[in-house]
């Protein structure tokens, strides 16, 4: 047997490259890939790169949003001064010679802090039961639309004094000054610091049953002051006027004429009980029924099986001074009753009342209602505790010093009968 062993095909020299020949073509490869990833990286470069910055240039940048600060309160119309200059701590509404507030709304800052949203804690308008509190309600000056209950002056709740509040309300007695020291052109009247003049003026008002314009031809200033009752405490003179907003009082000589129309629930026989300084007069019907003044009156037809008097006393306010009729801070005076007049349930009656002052510093009216045969607590004197004269709800300062015993409990139930407006 023979035995073949393997052959090696080894290619020939003349169909395969030699080392040196593999060496450049593999050389010249890697140029060629080099050369073209420049060139694609150059292309590259030229095209996306300037349409990226093309489209970067279109960007526009978005400010953040703004903070939510609440816009500033509105100018509040500022209220003129009020000048307690009353030590009875009745309020003095001082309207007149001052100068005009600053109404801008740095001011109107100044009067309400405002604190920054972001670290500030619940708005009182989102309490729970919280009802939305309006710039107005802190403004003295304007009640604005009912929702004030403070003493500014003017529309809404307005000032509230002892002899009325502004509120322009035809509920209750609506009350109107009459500057007896000054004529209606300004001048010095016909009866100015002449107290037999001032009484003549008075009388012949009275006995011509309260007619309508006869203080026409005196200083009236056009504010009007509505009240449910005469109720006010020995206080000085000149605030009378001063609830008018009339400050630059002439002198202490002047007079309210207070008017109204009311109704009673239940038919009766009553009279009005009162102590006015200097003096106090109602009518009903324009008929006088009550007169009480510190001068001698003119009221005659009193009934004489009637006392015609109750004495009171009670204390007042230290700082009053009112000559003969305080002994050590205590008043002591006889309030005057007046005519038994007959009231019929259901039926409307006019009432008018006239205060007035005439030259002395101080000043000082109550007025009580008493119902014949009806038995009343008694007083360490022995005076009936009467109730009030009071015909509607109109707020009014509370009554804390300086007034006389009076029932707090027995309401009369008598209304007002709202005027045609």
């Amino acid at each position: 047997m023979s035995e073949h062993l393997p052959t090696t095909n080894t290619p020939s020299s003349g169909n395969q490259p030699d080392k040196a020949e593999k060496k450049v073509m593999r050389g010249s490869i890697a140029l060629s890939l080099f050369v073209h990833g420049l060139i694609l990286l150059l292309i590259g470069s030229i095209i996306v790169v300037p349409g990226v910055v093309k489209e970067m240039n279109h960007i526009t940048a978005v400010p953040p949003p703004p903070a939510d600060v609440p816009p500033p309160p509105p100018a509040m119309d500022i209220p003129p001064d009020i000048n307690q200059e009353d030590p009875g701590g009745s309020p003095i509404t001082d309207v007149q010679d001052k100068p005009a507030a600053d109404s801008s709304t740095e001011a109107s800052v100044d009067a309400l802090t405002l604190v920054n949203p972001a670290n500030s804690g619940p708005s009182l308008n989102a309490m729970p039961g919280a009802s939305t509190v309006s710039l107005d309600a802190f403004a003295g000056g304007k009640g604005g639309s009912g929702g004030g209950t403070g003493t500014g002056i003017g529309k809404g709740t307005g000032t509230r004094t002892f002899f009325g509040s502004h509120e322009n309300n035809s509920d209750g007695l609506e009350g109107r000054l009459y500057d007896l020291m000054r004529a209606k052109s300004g001048t010095p009247s016909d009866v100015a610091g002449d107290v037999g003049k001032h009484l003549k003026l008075l009388n012949k008002f009275l006995s011509t049953g309260f007619p309508d314009n006869y203080f026409s031809n005196y200083y009236s200033p056009s504010t009007r002051i509505y009240a449910p009752q005469i109720m006010i405490p020995l206080t000085p003179a000149v605030d009378g006027p001063k609830a008018f907003g009339v400050t630059n009082v002439q002198g202490i000589q002047w007079v309210i004429v207070y008017k109204g129309k009311f109704t009673v629930p239940d038919s009766g026989t009553f009279r009005f009980v009162a102590f006015g300084d200097n003096h106090i007069d109602v009518a009903i019907d324009k008929k006088h029924v009550l007169e009480s003044s510190i001068y001698n009156g003119t009221l005659s037809s009193r009934d004489p099986a009637q006392k015609d008097y109750y004495n009171y006393s009670f204390k007042v306010n230290p700082a009053i001074k009112a000559g003969d009729n305080l002994h050590n801070g205590v008043f002591v005076g006889q309030f005057r009753c007046g005519l038994w007049i007959d009231l019929v349930a259901g039926r409307t009656y006019d009432i008018r009342i006239l205060i007035g002052q005439c030259l002395h510093p101080t000043c000082g009216f109550w007025l009580l209602v008493q119902q014949k045969d009806h038995v009343y607590a008694l007083t360490p004197e022995g005076s009936p505790i009467l109730p009030l004269f009071k015909i509607s709800n109109i707020q009014m300062p509370p009554l804390d010093i300086g007034i006389p015993p009076y029932d707090k409990n027995m309401n009369l139930g008598w209304k007002s009968v709202k005027s045609s407006p």
